[in-house]
């Protein structure tokens, strides 16, 4: 089974996400630093484990997001999808496309920038997604998904 790669632009994507994350602990424990003084025991812990918390949102800044993009990837045949992602602990989610409900492309506004888009694939127990397409690839996933889907039903005589 050969795993097709996401776009490389994701990674740039997932950097973007993981710098407004860092911002959003970065300003406030700044700002706390700054501005405030108190002393004791329950303020240090808050204190410091902000600090520890924005050192852990650096290091995933820098060293996560080539990992990831490693470890994504996609497969699709006539019966199923094959999605696996992982950072440390890898997950392969294999669904069937007779199970498939509902198909939906889409991009947010870090991936609209970069003109990535990702097709959510809708099940009764739940939803996966394959992220950092371009518009081409993933117009013809959804496609593609869609016209197996309706010919696997016209096989089985439900459509």
């Amino acid at each position: 089974m050969e795993y097709k790669k996401l776009d490389k632009k994701i990674i740039d994507g997932w950097r973007t996400s993981r710098v407004i994350r860092l911002a959003c602990f970065l300003i406030p424990t700044l700002a706390a630093t700054i501005f405030i003084d108190i002393d004791g025991l329950v303020w240090n812990i808050i204190y410091y484990g902000l600090w520890a918390i924005c050192a852990y949102c650096l290091l995933g800044l820098i060293f996560y997001p080539p990992i990831e993009y490693r470890q994504w990837g996609y497969y699709i045949d006539e019966e199923k999808v094959v999605i696996r992602h992982g950072l440390f602990f890898i997950s392969q989610t294999i669904i069937p496309i007779i199970r498939i409900q509902n198909i939906t492309i889409s991009q947010g506004p870090i991936n609209r920038h970069l003109g990535l888009y990702k097709v959510e694939i809708a099940l009764a127990s739940g939803s996966h997604e394959i992220v950092g397409l371009d518009q081409e690839t993933a117009d013809a996933i959804g496609e593609s998904l869609r016209a197996k889907l309706y010919h696997r039903m016209e096989a089985k005589g439900e459509l």
